[in-house]
């Protein structure tokens, strides 16, 4: 094969790969893009632990309003005595960080729902 034709066809499957990795996040929910970015490092999505507890069932244990407010401040949350954020820290022993790109009560929507796809997903 030639030289040109050579960058050609690595310059054809350079844009087709653009391509299929901008339509693969067109696909992409926010919440699953927030949790990918801040959250997996610390939580799976199955009932596996790591630093944190997994994510699946997580909507079975809690309410929304309580992953809402946690998603807000969890430390607020475990200084408010609630009892699942106490057990929470006495298991896990670190604090969640409060992030920043939750602050925005759609993200915290967003999320959310990513984690109720998520439980219904896997209940499959």
């Amino acid at each position: 094969m030639g030289r040109y034709l050579k960058i050609f066809v690595l310059a054809c499957v350079a844009v087709m790969s653009a391509g299929f990795a901008a339509k693969a996040e067109e696909g992409t929910g926010e919440g699953e893009r927030i949790y990918v970015k801040h959250c997996s490092g610390c939580h799976k999505l199955t009932d596996q632990t790591s630093k944190g507890p997994g994510f699946q069932g997580v909507m079975s244990r809690h309410t929304e309003a309580w992953i809402d407010k946690w998603l807000q401040n969890p430390k607020a949350v475990i200084e408010s005595g609630d009892a699942d954020a106490i057990k929470l820290k006495e298991k896990f022993r670190i604090i969640m960080p409060t992030l920043k790109v939750v602050a925005d009560e759609k993200a915290r929507r967003e999320i959310i729902n990513f984690l109720k796809e998520n439980d219904k997903n896997r209940a499959q």
